[in-house]
């Protein structure tokens, strides 16, 4: 409608049938609420836009600190390992406990850097760069078998997945729900599969565990699904969970190509 200097403005229209045959109407000015409508329409793209921008950030933050992981502290660590082992071969008439402490502290050094290789493949993992989403998910569902002990079966499309952001996106999905898995699910079993069609990328991940209870589902409490729906979320995507008592919890990842 417009008023009398000529500016237009929203009404909302309320009719209502009367007995005789005729009808009666309200009209009313919304405009407020349009103008909070739209200002809560901003604030929303605002947050989304600041989330993608803290993602994009942590994102590069984990790539240099897992570089010089990798590049320090494992080189470091290495090359004590192999003085150790030096010290080892020249000093043959060392006492039995000096032997026994050299050999201890040459196990503990190779643990320590298994574990800085892993924190370092956690924090951005080569392989997804190198060899692609695929071969990241067969590698780290191997790795997290041999955490856990939690089988993990894989139906993986043999196609290349071109997009490296879309194809972080899903690697910090798998990461974040097989964790998901550990801490809640009580599960033996977790079953992934990649697909890839003309329209579209899908990911699902099943495990056999208890279920998350469906009040959690859409819990603002529960972070690591927020996480996930609002990572999906930048890419127009679609993030489904269904959960099952006996079942266990069924979550599927859409993105679109």
């Amino acid at each position: 409608m417009r008023r009398k200097d000529g500016s237009s403005f929203p009404v909302e229209i309320n009719v209502a049938a009367l007995a005789d045959g005729n009808a009666h109407a309200i009209i009313r000015d919304i405009t407020e609420r349009k103008q909070v409508e739209e200002e809560l329409r901003k604030s929303k793209k605002l947050l989304e836009d600041l989330h993608k921008h803290l993602d994009e950030i942590r994102e590069n933050e984990r790539a240099v600190i897992s570089r010089e992981i990798h590049d320090q502290i494992g080189q470091s660590l290495t090359a004590l390992k192999l003085d150790l082992n030096w010290m080892t071969r020249h000093f043959k008439n060392a006492s039995p406990e000096a032997t026994v402490k050299l050999q201890g502290m040459i196990e503990l050094i190779s643990k320590t850097i298994k574990d800085v290789q892993r924190i370092s493949s956690d924090l951005r993992p080569g392989i997804l760069d190198d060899l692609g989403l695929a071969a990241a998910v067969e590698w780290y569902c191997d790795e997290f078998e041999k955490r856990t002990g939690i089988r993990c079966s894989l139906k993986l499309d043999d196609s290349t997945f071109d997009d490296s952001q879309k194809s972080l996106v899903f690697f910090r999905v798998l990461q974040e729900a097989l964790t998901n898995v550990i801490r809640h699910a009580n599960a033996s079993s977790v079953t992934i599969k990649l697909h890839q069609s003309k329209q579209r990328i899908t990911m699902t991940i099943h495990d056999n565990g208890i279920g998350i209870p469906e009040e959690k589902i859409e819990s603002y409490k529960s972070l690591g699904l927020i996480s996930i729906r609002e990572r999906v979320r930048q890419f127009d995507g679609k993030f489904v969970v269904s959960a099952k008592e006996g079942n266990g919890t069924k979550l599927t990842v859409f993105i679109p190509k």
